[in-house]
């Protein structure tokens, strides 16, 4: 009987040892004016953590509101999928065309990790400085004459040679990378103002990413594939993520590298891999809600995106869960095993 008591206290320490410490679900408000790097850094790391089951990772979501000058953090756990999209960090820019008859422009970006304790704020530290100062200046004036136009409502393509008269006078055209199959459709959820939203979905172990540009519009035949393709070019030209890419690239191979010199002084007896070394950048995006990309109906998100293939790049965090995992079974079968004979 002792020994069975022993194995569970073993399993309980074993679950708490490996368990993950977040920063807890909570949204945080700031303003553009008030930012100072050194007091924002000083605020986050006086923010407390907690633990979270050993099945979830830290993630953030950080939203721009260039209009209001403010921005938000929204920090909170997700379940770990053990497929590639714990892998992606997804960033989504809108040029919006709002009630007060403004054109709103709004990045969001969100990241998830298990690296080690309180990772979401390397995130924060890295990327709000960037995010502040992204406003796509050029890409917004040239954007401009296409979404707000005061010529009438009338036609909407609904395919290539194919037009109607949508019942909200609203219509979407819309292309991801992955496929490249143009889209158009009428808009009738009225969801989507007039807009020009562009979506990013970057995995930060492979670097592959996809991305897909929605056009939403009111005039006559707005739809039609030559509006979009000037409309692709603008921002092929004027809408640049190289700091995100870049940034992505340069944490996952600083990883790499202490990875691999904790295993070769294992290997020569000098030191041993530490939890915090053995894991190495993980993320995923959430907009499980707003932005998914499972939607079967004509909205704003691409119907058309397909998983990404493996790689033979090995994920260390992915095997050191399921070795976690695995041992936690094996001590919770031998327990069960010893208490069956008492």
């Amino acid at each position: 009987m002792k020994c069975s008591y022993s194995i569970l206290i073993l399993l309980i320490s074993f679950q708490t040892t490996y368990s993950l410490s977040c920063i807890p679900d909570q949204e945080l408000e700031y303003s553009f004016a008030d930012y100072d790097r050194t007091r924002f850094e000083k605020k986050l790391n006086a923010l407390n953590l907690t633990k979270v089951s050993i099945n979830r990772m830290c993630a953030v979501l950080i939203t721009m509101n260039y209009e209001e000058q403010i921005f938000t953090l929204d920090c909170f756990s997700t379940t770990i999928q053990n497929t590639s999209s714990d892998d992606e960090c997804s960033f989504h820019t809108a040029f919006a065309y709002e009630k007060d008859k403004k054109v709103i422009l709004t990045n969001e970006l969100e990241l998830a990790c298990r690296d080690y304790d309180g990772c979401q704020k390397r995130f924060i530290f890295d990327y709000v400085p960037w995010l502040i100062s992204e406003t796509y200046t050029d890409l917004y004036q040239a954007l401009m004459p296409f979404i707000v136009n005061h010529k009438p409502s009338g036609q909407c393509f609904t395919a290539p040679n194919l037009t109607e008269r949508c019942s909200k006078n609203r219509c979407i055209a819309q292309q991801n990378s992955i496929t490249n199959v143009f889209e158009q459709f009428c808009e009738n959820s009225q969801k989507f103002p007039p807009s020009v939203l562009i979506y990013y979905k970057l995995n930060q172990i492979t670097f592959t990413e996809r991305r897909t540009i929605s056009f939403v519009c009111e005039y006559h035949e707005c739809n039609k594939e030559d509006i979009f393709l000037q409309i692709q070019s603008l921002i092929n030209i004027n809408h640049s993520i190289s700091y995100l890419r870049n940034t992505i690239k340069n944490r996952y191979y600083t990883h790499e590298t202490i990875f691999q010199t904790s295993l070769s002084n294992y290997h020569n007896g000098t030191n041993s891999i530490t939890d915090n070394h053995s894991r190495t950048s993980k993320s995923t995006g959430k907009f499980q809600s707003s932005s998914s990309d499972n939607e079967n109906d004509n909205t704003i998100q691409a119907t058309t995106f397909l998983s990404l293939d493996k790689t033979t790049i090995k994920n260390k965090t992915s095997q050191c869960q399921f070795h976690r995992t695995t041992f936690i079974w094996y001590l919770i079968y031998l327990s069960l095993f010893v208490l069956s004979f008492h």
